[in-house]
């Protein structure tokens, strides 16, 4: 190492994505509480049959996306200043063509070579920094935290027009409450509405008063159906009172299909500091 690693910009960047994650949370608890975004449940007037469905009522006073955006650009360019101070205390310059190639690496696979591709990406990075930037890497860690860097780096590639969409999906009750249907031959179906072309995530929701987006329903069919999606009707006798509303997580999505839920951008957050203070640690 040539001189002291100078984080301060890190730092900076990683403060703004803070405060931009602050405002997210709060901008979106007044528009929950506001009833400008709600998750209803709808009676069916004549099937048994009970729909979720996502509400918007007015717009939020920010443009939520574009704020989702701002904390994934601040982590993005936060990485990068990681990157940029490990090369500067290596002694390279801060302009020219090495200084145009400095970038965070992040592999999901190990690779074959790890000190040179972190050389290609940091040059002159000494080792105590190279094994830092190596435990740092998705292929060093587990479960969410290996997830961490990819996210950022999916989300956060505006070079590849990642716009960001609101997205709202149901988890199911454990405590559902089934419906009494004395002798008849009855079950109870839950469907999950699913985003299209991928059915572990759920649908968009435009933020646009008026709209409407189904998240799921539940109802009592025939356990010996006659046809497929047949239907009891209220007018059959069956009791089914209304269940227990769903756990709505609402997150943002990229066209890549890439999504972060609103508390997981806090996660990524701590995730990102945690790689600065490891960083610092080598000036200690």
């Amino acid at each position: 190492m040539a001189g002291e690693i100078n984080l301060s910009d890190a730092r900076v960047q990683l403060d703004s994505a803070k405060d931009h994650y602050s405002a997210l949370l709060r901008i979106f608890a007044e528009w929950t509480k506001s009833g400008g975004i709600h998750v209803e449940t709808v009676r069916d007037p004549v099937f048994v049959e009970y729909r979720w469905q996502v509400v918007v009522g007015s717009e939020p006073s920010r443009n939520l996306p574009a704020l989702a955006g701002h904390i994934v650009g601040d982590l993005w360019t936060t990485l990068g200043y990681i990157a940029f101070a490990i090369y500067r205390a290596a002694g390279g310059a801060p302009d020219g063509d090495q200084a145009a190639v400095v970038a965070f690496p992040i592999l999901k696979d190990r690779p074959k070579d790890w000190s040179a591709v972190v050389k290609n990406k940091v040059p002159g990075i000494w080792p105590a920094a190279s094994k830092a930037l190596k435990v740092s890497q998705p292929f060093a860690q587990k479960g969410q935290e290996a997830l961490a860097l990819p996210t950022i780096q999916a989300l956060g590639r505006t070079d590849k027009h990642r716009n960001l969409n609101l997205c709202a999906a149901m988890a199911l009750s454990g405590n559902a409450i089934g419906p009494q249907t004395g002798t008849l031959p009855a079950g109870l179906e839950i469907r999950l509405a699913r985003a299209d072309g991928n059915i572990s995530q759920g649908p968009v929701v435009p933020i646009e008063p008026g709209t409407t987006v189904q998240l799921g329903l539940c109802r009592v069919p025939p356990s010996l159906a006659p046809f497929e999606d047949a239907m009891y009707t209220w007018a059959s006798g069956i009791r089914f009172d209304q269940p227990p509303p769903p756990h709505v997580e609402f997150s943002f999505r990229a066209n890549n299909s890439v999504e972060a839920s609103i508390e997981g951008f806090g996660g990524l957050i701590q995730h990102v500091e945690g790689i600065v203070d490891r960083i610092s640690a080598l000036a200690a």
